[in-house]
């Protein structure tokens, strides 16, 4: 039926100019569709603005719910909450379908003692869940905030897009995403394991994890992390899993490492992460850790418990940094081809720790840099 035909209808049953009649006159028609569906199932459907305009998205509170959910998106289709949700024993919002988008509206879920996951995407038997969309509001105080499930652990939520979205004082992680995750303008604090977890070939941007009982940020293999903070978590600030870019983030007051980039794809012993323009301070661990193959460059690692920077394995380059106020500046934990160049140290009590077999630049006293004509000379400035 064409959308004039549609008008007309609606015009007939006492219409609007805008195709929508009020509420009270719509009660009283009777029109049948061609579909056999009354007009009135579809206008129940339909949520109406505080101007009578159409909503063509689908408000949650209109869906049914389950023994394990309190609302259930299992259709693909845009939906909105349109108030708070608390939560009870229950999963807040179970998504069970792919191509779903959920706008929070500004509004928060908020969960009770012993609630499941604020939001739970639920992967089937069958295969992938694939693009969902999850936007502008806040989950508090559920098990997880948002969580893939991953009951068949060959299937994942992928293609997911996250962004404005805060977690505080979940019992768990904050958000629990999966693999070719966008997550932009999030945070998290407060929340009893990890504040944000996801999983391979993701992009986060502009995100807070801060105050989190475990890791502020763990990532999959293949990701990138893009101006990012990581304050006061019980343990790293940010974990990648290898093969990761991290630029520009903020990593400070962890209980362990700032950044750490260990094992690539669950084993082996190189992690070839490039890491560029961070700042790390304050954490109780060294402020950068790396295993081999890293370009570790422009980063500020000041004031750290163990070192500034440490790198392990092999061929990892650690250039153009500066280190301060740590036990060591630079530990090389290996003897294994690091080239460690052209770097800047103040106030370490050991400035560069290599075990020998490493291709370091001289360490040269600042009054030296005026008559130095070695490109590659680190630099003490005390």
């Amino acid at each position: 039926m064409s959308i004039m035909n549609r008008r007309g209808l609606l015009t007939q049953a006492g219409g609007t100019a805008f195709g929508l009649a009020a509420p009270g006159a719509l009660a009283q028609t009777s029109i049948t569709f061609p579909n056999n569906q009354k007009l009135q199932e579809i206008l129940d459907k339909i949520a109406r603005t505080q101007f009578g305009f159409g909503e063509p998205r689908i408000p949650v509170t209109s869906l049914s719910g389950s023994g394990q959910a309190m609302y259930v998106i299992n259709l693909p289709g845009s939906y909105y909450l349109t108030e708070n949700l608390v939560g009870d024993s229950r999963h807040g919002i179970e998504i069970t379908s792919s191509n779903v988008t959920l706008d929070l509206m500004g509004y928060a879920l908020i969960g009770a003692s012993g609630s499941g996951d604020g939001i739970r995407i639920t992967t089937p038997p069958s295969g992938d869940i694939t693009n969902i969309s999850i936007h502008n509001g806040s989950v508090i105080g559920w098990s997880n905030g948002i969580y893939n499930d991953i009951a068949h652990p060959q299937y994942h939520a992928n293609n997911c897009l996250l962004s404005d979205l805060r977690f505080s004082y979940n019992r768990v992680a904050g958000l629990q995403a999966s693999h070719r995750t966008v997550l932009m303008n999030c945070v998290a604090e407060w929340n009893g394991s990890n504040g944000l977890n996801f999983g391979s070939d993701s992009v986060m941007v502009n995100c807070v994890a801060s105050h989190n009982g475990s890791t502020g940020v763990a990532t999959g293999r293949f990701s990138t992390v893009i101006g990012c903070t990581m304050t006061f978590n019980g343990v790293q600030g940010l974990y990648v899993d290898g093969m990761n870019t991290v630029v520009n983030c903020t990593a400070s007051g962890n209980n362990s490492h700032g950044i750490e980039s260990a094992l690539c794809c669950g084993g082996g012993s190189r992690s070839s992460t490039t890491i560029l323009g961070c700042l790390c301070t304050g954490n109780l661990g060294s402020g950068i850790r790396a295993l081999g193959r890293c370009l570790i460059r422009d980063n500020s690692c000041i004031g750290n418990s163990a070192a500034g920077i440490r790198v392990e394995d092999q061929g990892s380059r650690v250039d153009q940094n500066h280190a301060a106020d740590s036990p060591i500046g630079v530990h090389v934990n290996s003897a294994g081809s690091h080239l460690i160049i052209s770097n800047s140290f103040f106030g370490n009590s050991v400035d560069i720790d290599d075990p020998s077999g490493n291709a370091v630049g001289p360490i040269l006293n600042k009054g030296d840099l005026a008559v130095s004509c070695n490109p590659h000379a680190n630099y003490r400035l005390d």
